[in-house]
């Protein structure tokens, strides 16, 4: 159950603001979104990734 709700927060893709200041402007208006007071990486990048238990 744990490693389910684990791999959901995965896929959602959310991280805090501070992760701006870890990269540049130009890759983080590229790949992500601000969303909730944070940002999420872009729906497109999300869906090439495969999230599962293994």
């Amino acid at each position: 159950l744990a490693a389910m709700a684990s791999i959901e927060k995965a896929r959602g893709g959310k991280y805090m603001e501070n992760i701006a200041a870890d990269m540049s402007s130009e890759r983080l208006n590229r790949y992500f979104t601000r969303v909730d007071g944070g940002y999420q990486i872009t729906k497109s990048l999300r869906e090439m990734c495969v999230f599962t238990n293994h």
